[in-house]
Parts: structure tokens; sequence; C-alpha cells
């Protein structure tokens, strides 16, 4: 499975996410995610995808095409 399918999956089956508030722009604020949703999201994406990203990492990205680009760079 692509990981954007796995992250918008995730993002609105654990996190409530309304799907049309996913796009490639969207922020964790946008999407209504605090700190502590970001770690969450990192763990599971690191379990679900077999990804090595760290919660610094994700902590540090803007934007949903941020995260996608974090999954698909070599770590």
């Amino acid at each position: 499975m692509e990981s954007l399918t796995v992250l918008k999956e995730i993002l609105v089956t654990k996190f409530d996410v309304e799907e049309s508030l996913i796009t490639p722009d969207a922020t964790f604020e946008s999407m209504d995610l605090d700190s502590l949703s970001q770690v969450e999201l990192g763990t599971t994406l690191r379990k679900r995808l077999g990804v090595r990203i760290t919660d610094a990492e994700l902590q540090a990205v803007e934007t949903l095409a941020d995260i996608q680009r974090l999954l698909t760079t070599e770590h």
C-alpha cells in the first residue's frame, strides 16, 4: 500500500480527521492535531510502514506533503 494512502487511512480512522481536510498543504493545526497526536502518528507510521522516522523529524514538518517526503526518503 502506498505511504500516502496509509497516511490518509490513519488520519481518518485513528484521528477522526475529515477526509476533505487531508490535502498536501494540510498542517497538523488545520487538521486539529496536537503534539501528542504527532507522536502517535509517528508511532503508527513506524509500525504500519516500517519506516525509520523520528518524532523530532515529524514535529519539524509543516504539511502533509512534507510528511510524504519523509516517508519516501531513505533514513
